[in-house]
């Protein structure tokens, strides 16, 4: 087999891969980071298909057209590479109009230059001309410009960051999904390489294998979205469900280990994901650590969390080994109910301080204060107002000492203070 015929065959392979992954991801186009996905893949179908007619056409014109246009998918591919990485790493709020139109400066001043100067010669190639080989394929010569050493520091750029984002959510998200981002990952780093190629194969004509680990990079991903349904509807819902409960969910190996837990169990435990993954239970959650939650039978308990918060408590064993432990806060619940028993008893106490001839104790004085009070309101003179007045203040003074007597035979709480009699 020719080198030409395994380059082609490369290409065609890659440009039926990715339009079948693209029609598969089609179904789930209303998430953010599917849209990107799309793009990112019509961009990689485009620069090899423009690849592949460079390579093929006998017309020199429509060499020379695809050779420019090669570079619309090539140039927006990192832009579109860094969009998808913010939405998947669950950073999408960075994605504005504005800040994309700054990601895409350079791409965009690639096409002017490209399409907008003479012949072959330009800032991005000072010399560019195409060679027919004896076998009948198109190769390039060309002679690299000032323009194109920007253009490979920003795919090289874009692809690090693109690195970044993703080794940083892989330490962040389960340890399961680890591997199929560990795909993705290599995928960046080959791509981001191929930014090198340019430089370091030279002057010489000949293939230009750059659409070749593009391609690769956009199956690894492609094959991680089938493999695993990272766009399908019920497993973001179920991980959306998983993330935004309030209660905490910890999912424990068969060793009793932690491999899962919830924003919620963080705050349960007190303890940041890095202190709580891989380790068992006993060792975050003493209060839950008992052998007899772990049998084959869903079991409920109650255990204590951080800042003296109370949980109630679910251990579910699961049929593939394991346990699912759900914590519900009742901190609440518990100290509305202390209260309420409180006054509970503070009431049965004032039902018990106060018998029926105590009652009657108490009308009395306010029988005679009322009296005095609708004696002032008819006219009199000064000497029976001052009579009246003398007679309340008397009424009022019983009636504050049986208040003051009752007062001190109820149970209150620590920080009640009774004011002293005036």
């Amino acid at each position: 087999m020719k080198i030409h015929d395994l380059y082609l065959g490369l290409m065609a392979i890659i440009i039926v891969g990715n339009t079948l992954l693209m029609a598969y991801i089609w179904r789930s186009r209303r998430i953010p980071s599917a849209k990107a996905m799309l793009w990112t893949m019509a961009a990689v179908v485009e620069i090899n298909l423009m690849f592949f007619i460079l390579t093929v056409t006998p017309s020199a014109e429509v060499a020379y057209f695809t050779a420019r246009a090669r570079f619309l998918g090539l140039g927006f591919l990192d832009a579109f590479v860094v969009i998808w990485a913010l939405q998947y790493t669950q950073r999408g709020t960075w994605v504005t109009p504005r800040r994309v139109v700054l990601l895409c400066i350079v791409p965009i001043t690639t096409q002017i230059v490209l399409w907008l100067t003479p012949g072959g010669h330009s800032d991005f190639f000072k010399e560019w001309a195409l060679i027919r080989s004896p076998d009948g394929y198109n190769v390039e010569y060309r002679l690299l410009g000032g323009f194109h050493d920007v253009y490979v520091v920003y795919t090289i750029l874009t692809a690090l960051i693109c690195i970044a984002l993703l080794v940083d959510y892989a330490l962040r998200i389960d340890s399961s999904k680890r591997l199929t981002l560990a795909w993705i990952i290599a995928g960046t780093m080959t791509a981001g390489a191929a930014g090198i190629i340019p430089i370091v194969i030279g002057q010489a004509p000949g293939l230009r294998p750059l659409p070749i680990p593009m391609g690769l990079f956009s199956l690894a991903v492609g094959w991680a979205v089938v493999r695993h349904n990272f766009y399908a509807v019920l497993p973001l819902a179920y991980d959306l469900i998983y993330t935004s409960m309030s209660d905490a969910a910890l999912v424990l190996d068969s060793r009793q280990r932690i491999v899962r837990a919830n924003p919620a169990a963080e705050r349960a435990l007190g303890l940041s994901r890095s202190k709580i993954m891989n380790r068992k239970l006993s060792e975050v959650m003493p209060q839950a650590s008992d052998p007899s939650l772990f049998s084959d039978s869903l079991v409920r308990f109650e255990a204590g969390g951080a800042a003296g918060t109370v949980y109630l408590g679910k251990c579910q064993p699961m049929s593939v080994g394991g346990w699912l432990m759900v914590l519900h806060d009742v901190t609440a619940q518990r100290r509305a109910q202390a209260n309420l028993s409180r006054s509970e008893q503070r009431a049965k106490a004032l039902v018990d301080a106060f018998p029926d001839h105590a009652m009657k104790n108490f009308r009395m004085p306010i029988q005679h204060i009322d009296a005095a009070v609708q004696a002032l309101k008819q006219p009199s003179n000064a000497e029976q107002r001052a009579a009246h007045i003398a007679h309340i203040d008397a009424e009022a003074d019983i009636l504050w000492m049986m208040v003051d007597n009752v007062l001190h035979r109820l149970p209150l709480p620590a920080d009640t203070t009774i004011a002293p009699e005036p």
